[in-house]
């Protein structure tokens, strides 16, 4: 059973609690009641238990105020009853004769507790009342109250998976689930196709160009835009039993999921690693001191196991694609069966002299960054990452930072696999060449995406289509080293928004991957000198983005474990 959650609403004596009782009856034989009334004295006791028998036996009756996720519900149907009477609880808990209760520290507890509870795998039936539908009230305390129900009820809904409107018994269904849609923004494939590696039934959209192109990025958003919630959720971390700003990151990063993820208990499901694979046409001049054929030894011996990015995948619990985008080798199906074939190509072309992918083959490796992502999506994955293998692309990727942050061509070169001083000098002086060639040729009209096709490889161009992909569905985007940051960088160029999903893994040991970062504003989580690739510097770094979540999730606050709020 997945989460599913109803909410019921409607004025006073409308039928919403009838109503209720039936939905919950026609979807299980044995419901779960949860009556959130404060009992004030014997009278209003035996009206709670008049209700119970009347229900009958077949009802299981919990009777709580306040905290409804300390009860394990899962698989269950549950029934609220209601929600103004379990908001009126938080409400006036703290209240002091004084002082007008704190409409916002209410509604972050409420909101907090809500998510808690529906986090269960269980089907939710919410009961509220629309109170704001009559005058405003002269009593400040009742406006006040009115307000949080208005706030709160916006909450519930916007959660709800169905809303019904309740008006003199009847039912009005006023929010539908909705169909499954490709999501607007970089790519809407003409139809779903079976992920496959066998290269017979490879998708059209990869494979054929079969797909429509909007403007890359399109659905992706601010992941801020609302402010009201920002501060809600800044709030719930500052009222955490802990000095305020004391658990430094993690903290920020709270934020940032919570903010990704649009509430205020993110949890992470089902991390998935992508790693592409593609060679270069550049690796002809000399700029790379490991060989091509590297690239496709490394791409079997990852479906062995043997590789540093397997190690890292199990021990985290990571799911491994595996995808050749252009390396220059072939995989058949039949032995090979740990790879995905997307082949675009046998490598790039030689940007020295010619740009290094066309527009179609641009256009065509979107799609199966995108195409990847979905599939991940689709199983329940909402936290990514990219890796790549791929000889000479910090090539590329030294070029791309030099012209999108302006920063000097010979601070962004670096040794990549291990070249010495002189192959180093060497890798320059090609790499200067190909920018003024570039530069020579530049057609006037041109724009970001014409400068990320003359130098990437395909393997990089596929995990920006994957980047922004994963940005429209509101997904983590946990980010690697040297190349993965440099496609982050050029993702952005395509979308400045995707930067908000983006989770700076660590800072490599690659020249000019702390330059970049900068430039980018980009706080990385680890700086352990790695320069391996593959995604392993961004899933060493998803242990801390755990404590993270589980910091705003499991830690108490001030309120509750009844500690004094010294600050």
């Amino acid at each position: 059973m997945k989460t599913y959650i109803y909410l019921i609403t409607g004025g006073q004596r409308s039928g919403k609690s009838t109503k209720a009782e039936e939905l919950a009856l026609s979807l299980s034989p044995n419901p779960v009641y949860m009556a959130t009334a404060h009992i004030w004295d014997d009278e209003f006791r035996e009206r709670v238990a008049r209700h119970q028998a009347r229900r009958g036996p077949n009802w299981t009756n919990i009777e709580e105020e306040l905290y409804l996720s300390k009860y394990d519900v899962s698989g269950k149907v549950v029934l609220i009853d209601c929600c103004t009477l379990w908001a009126t609880n938080f409400f006036f808990r703290d209240s002091k004769e004084d002082e007008l209760p704190d409409v916002d520290k209410t509604l972050v507890e409420l909101k907090d507790e809500f998510d808690r509870f529906t986090s269960q795998d269980a089907t939710f039936i919410f009961v509220t009342n629309e109170i704001g539908l009559g005058g405003v009230s002269a009593n400040a305390v009742q406006r006040r109250f009115t307000d949080l129900m208005g706030w709160f009820n916006q909450y519930i809904a916007q959660k709800a998976d169905e809303v019904i409107m309740m008006v003199s018994g009847v039912a009005m269904k006023i929010k539908e689930p909705q169909p499954l849609t490709c999501p607007t923004g970089i790519l809407s494939p003409r139809g779903e196709e079976e992920v496959t590696n066998d290269p017979s039934k490879e998708s059209s959209q990869a494979i054929k160009g079969n797909f429509s192109l909007a403007p890359w990025g399109e659905g992706v958003r601010r992941t801020g835009e609302g402010l009201d919630f920002s501060s809600s959720l800044q709030s719930k971390i500052d009222n955490l039993n802990k000095p305020k700003g004391s658990l430094g990151r993690l903290e920020s990063l709270a934020l940032q999921i919570g903010l990704i993820q649009h509430t205020l208990s993110p949890k992470l499901t089902h991390p998935c690693h992508i790693l592409f694979g593609g060679d270069h046409g550049i690796e002809r001049e000399g700029v790379s001191f490991s060989p091509r054929e590297v690239t496709w030894q490394q791409m079997i011996n990852y479906g062995k196991g043997g590789g540093g990015v397997n190690m890292f995948c199990r021990q985290h619990g990571f799911k491994l694609l595996i995808v050749d985008a252009g390396v220059d080798y072939d995989f058949p199906a039949e032995k090979y069966p740990h790879i995905i074939q997307r082949k675009v190509g046998y490598g790039t072309r030689n940007f020295l002299h010619e740009a290094a992918m066309s527009e179609d083959e641009f256009d065509r490796c979107l799609a199966i960054g995108a195409e990847m992502v979905d599939k991940c999506h689709n199983e329940g994955c909402n936290i990514i990452c990219f890796g790549e293998m791929g000889i000479g692309n910090t090539s590329p990727s030294s070029v791309i930072m030099h012209l999108f942050l302006d920063i000097p061509l010979n601070e962004c070169v670096g040794a990549g696999s291990g070249l010495p001083s002189d192959g180093v000098k060497h890798k320059y002086e090609v790499l200067k060449a190909s920018v003024d060639n570039y530069l020579a040729t530049l057609p006037q009209n041109h724009d970001a995406a014409y400068t990320i096709r003359y130098f990437f490889g395909f393997e990089m161009a596929c995990a920006v289509g994957g980047m922004l992909r994963a940005a429209e569905l509101g997904m983590i985007i946990l980010v690697d080293g040297f190349i993965m940051s440099a496609c982050m960088l050029a993702a952005s160029k395509l979308n400045k928004n995707v930067i908000d999903y983006a989770i700076f893994g660590h800072c490599g040991d690659e020249g000019g991957h702390k330059l970049m970062l900068d430039a980018m504003h980009a706080e990385p989580l680890l700086n352990l000198g790695l320069r391996l690739g593959e995604g392993t510097g961004a899933l060493c770094a998803y242990p801390i983005v755990q404590s993270a979540v589980n910091m705003i999730n499991e830690m108490d606050n001030f309120a509750h474990a009844e500690i004094t709020k010294y600050f």
